[in-house]
């Protein structure tokens, strides 16, 4: 008789024990989820027979920022995505502004 009343308390605890571990994880996925995820792409360009090279950065699908070179000489680290920009991607730096056609995205950063 003792025995019946112990494994039902056991079996409760048990359960709960594994709804306590599950539910952590549960977590973490949905931060995973809505953490974004951010992708570097280098594109090269050519400007009256010098080289230019973008490096975009992606957060998901979305242009967030670029850095510009002409040559080997950086022009600017820090371009931000100016959202405000619905006609075309433009980026940002202090007195530089870079325009990409409107449509870029990390699926088609090489072809726009």
């Amino acid at each position: 008789m003792k025995l019946s009343k112990v494994l039902p308390a056991m079996a409760a605890l048990v359960v709960l024990s594994a709804c306590a571990s599950d539910a952590p994880k549960m977590e973490n996925k949905a931060e995973q989820m809505a953490t974004p995820t951010v992708t570097d792409k280098t594109v090269v360009y050519t400007c009256n027979k010098k080289t230019v090279t973008a490096v975009y950065q992606f957060e998901n699908q979305e242009p967030t920022a670029a850095m510009v070179m002409v040559g080997n000489k950086v022009i600017a680290k820090d371009f931000a995505r100016d959202a405000a920009q619905k006609d075309f991607t433009s980026f940002t730096s202090g007195k530089y502004v870079w325009n990409v056609d409107s449509g870029l995205t990390l699926d088609k950063f090489d072809s726009v």
